[in-house]
């Protein structure tokens, strides 16, 4: 779990997105619930078959975190499942009437949970990811709308950034914040309370593979003398 990837350069992240992906499973079943009930008190002006790809989005999801527990790096799963809420978004705003219907700004959404899940990498791809839904909606719908009235495009635009600039600085700081939590500031040494948490991931480990951990404990003479 420690390993590094493009997406994660720092492999202690890792467990930072699992953890939070976690707690946001409920929070996005409430937004998705909400989403739904938009869609229905919209359904006479924009159609029933809206919903379609809002439970596309939600079995995108639940296959993604299916597999969290069984890929050696799962961030690959969850951007892919990121990108397909976003992707199946896109596709029934450009289908309702692309830049002339409201729920262009909903491309916004799922930009909310960039920060929860990926480093700063994943947070650009993911803004680059939304802007280009959001030009092909926008462009590959009704472009002589959006040149006769360019806020169309402006105002989502702003949005999709200002967005992930809150993502980044929240992010960043909840890293902080965690790593205050668990490291040593003289020492720079993961403290009693990450050992606690690692002590638990471990467990957890070794009852998925079904394989024993070892523990090695060394001791260091006279250690006050260099501490």
């Amino acid at each position: 779990m420690s390993d590094s990837s493009w997406l994660l350069p720092d492999g202690a992240d890792r467990e930072r997105m699992i953890e939070l992906d976690a707690q946001l499973r409920p929070v996005r079943r409430a937004v998705l619930a909400v989403l739904a009930a938009g869609l229905l008190a919209s359904g006479p002006w924009l159609g029933w078959w809206t919903l379609v790809p809002l439970l596309l989005a939600a079995v995108g999801f639940q296959v993604a975190d299916k597999r969290i527990g069984m890929v050696s790096r799962p961030e690959y799963a969850l951007l892919a499942a990121w990108v397909f809420s976003e992707a199946v978004m896109a596709a029934a705003v450009a289908l309702s009437g692309g830049p002339l219907v409201p729920m262009v700004s909903w491309l916004a959404i799922p930009v909310l949970t960039l920060g929860a899940r990926f480093s700063d990498r994943g947070i650009a791809v993911g803004v680059g990811v939304a802007l280009a839904f959001l030009l092909a909606v926008e462009l590959g719908t009704d472009a002589n709308a959006v040149v006769e009235n360019p806020p169309l495009l402006i105002a989502p635009l702003a949005l999709i950034v200002c967005v992930a600039m809150f993502q980044t600085v929240l992010m960043r700081s909840e890293i902080k914040l965690r790593g205050d939590v668990v490291v040593d500031s003289l020492t720079g040494m993961l403290n009693r309370r990450a050992l606690l948490h690692r002590v638990e991931e471990l467990e957890q480990q070794s009852a998925f593979i079904d394989q024993p951990v070892s523990l090695i404990v060394a001791d260091i003479d006279h250690f006050k003398q260099f501490n």
